[in-house]
């Protein structure tokens, strides 16, 4: 007599079991690998919406997918919308070399964690005002900069490293050595006796810039003359923040360059996860003109080239940093956009202390490095921090193989 109840119950879980089954198999899934040479790394994979409305995801902004590991941990992610149109282009996720991501809509919008930030802090009497546009102090008195922006100017990070743009004719960069992966560069130089030169649990600024270029900062050659780049017109404008990427743009209008004026935009941004941010440079004018992309040189560092069948890495390594321990700096360029190394020191510039490498106008794409032994005891040996560079070159050149499951 109990047959059949029991007989019913197995039906119910078969049937309870085959749903679970047809569920998943209906869910898409992805496997991003990477080639092996560049495996170890972590990876930001761009996947293109297309692939995902291909699969079945509604554009209704509310019912978008996310990833998901196979325990059902929400991954990190961000939808990209580079044009600020209103048009998603890609879905960047932070995953791990051969990982299967399953997607799906989110029961509830609990919003990764930010792992990029931000920030134009003005001064005001009583407080500090978070801008998203400001226009470029005219002067290249620090105390003055120092008076109107929190650190001087706009700040950039991740969860391993940030940097700032001095917002005057100066238009330095500068590095913000980091201690901690929380996003600190809102709160810091709040009080303007904060001493961020000296060593903080958060981190420290790790870097004398002077009268050089920097971590990074643009140089232009043209008819023989180095030209900071510049300008009684220029603006900066924050673009985009996500949690794993983030993006503004410092515009300069009327640049002068002797016998004639060019506008140059410069496109900075930084990813979770990165040592590194990346720069984009375009010009409306190119003519007799060379870029360089530069290292500030006022230490005793060792300067080398490393090369790989793409990319060109200047490496700059030594006791170098505020704190006086070991930083290595590096710029990454494309191989077929190098033309030489360049040394201020061989010009009649107001430009100093500055090496770095000149590359064509038309491809000034880049990269900065800062590996600072503080926020990695292994950047401590040349080798490793050498090895480092090595392997970013080849994630770079690497293909992302994208394998569905439907």
């Amino acid at each position: 007599m109990k047959i059949l109840p029991n007989l019913l119950t197995i039906f119910i879980l078969g049937l309870f079991l085959y749903s679970c089954n047809q569920s998943r198999e209906e869910t898409p899934s992805l496997i991003i690998k990477v080639e092996e040479a560049a495996s170890g790394l972590p990876i930001i994979a761009n996947v293109p919406v297309t692939e995902l409305i291909d699969r079945g995801m509604s554009q209704d902004r509310d019912n978008l997918w996310y990833p998901y590991d196979a325990k059902g941990k929400m991954i990190a992610a961000q939808y990209e919308n580079p044009k600020q149109d209103g048009n998603l282009v890609s879905l960047l996720i932070q995953t791990k070399n051969g990982e299967e991501i399953f997607f799906k809509v989110p029961e509830s919008q609990s919003p990764t964690p930010m792992k990029t930030n931000l920030h134009i802090g003005k001064r005001n009497k009583s407080d500090i005002e978070s801008l998203k546009h400001v226009k470029r102090l005219q002067t290249e008195h620090n105390k003055i900069t120092y008076a109107t922006f929190q650190y001087e100017g706009i700040g950039w990070e991740n969860d391993l490293v940030g940097f700032r743009n001095y917002l005057d004719l100066r238009n330095g960069i500068d590095i913000f050595g980091k201690r901690t992966s929380d996003m600190v560069l809102d709160d810091v130089d709040k009080d303007q006796n904060s001493h961020y030169h000296e060593l903080a649990a958060w981190g420290m600024d790790i870097l004398k810039v002077g009268t050089s270029l920097g971590a990074g900062g643009i140089g232009l050659i043209y008819k023989d003359s180095l030209i900071r780049l510049t300008s009684k017109d220029a603006d900066a404008t924050l673009l985009n923040e996500g949690p794993l990427k983030s993006t503004f743009v410092m515009e300069f209008r009327k640049v002068d360059m002797g016998d004639k004026q060019i506008d140059v935009r410069h496109v900075i941004s930084i990813e979770a996860g990165k040592h590194y941010y990346e720069g984009r440079l375009e010009f409306s004018d190119t003519d007799d003109l060379k870029i360089v992309i530069g290292i500030v040189d006022m230490h005793e560092a060792e300067f080398e080239l490393i090369e790989s069948s793409k990319h060109i890495v200047l490496n700059s390594y030594g006791i170098q940093s505020e704190n006086k321990d070991v930083l290595s700096m590096a710029v990454m360029v494309q191989k077929n956009a190098f033309l030489e190394q360049i040394n201020s020191r061989d010009f009649n510039s107001t430009i100093t202390d500055t090496r770095g490498l000149s590359v064509s106008p038309d491809k000034a794409n880049y990269r900065f490095y800062a590996l600072w032994e503080l926020q990695d005891e292994d950047f401590r040996e040349k080798t490793k921090a050498i090895s480092f560079l090595e392997k970013e070159m080849r994630l770079k050149e690497a293909n992302l193989k994208l394998t569905w499951n439907k």
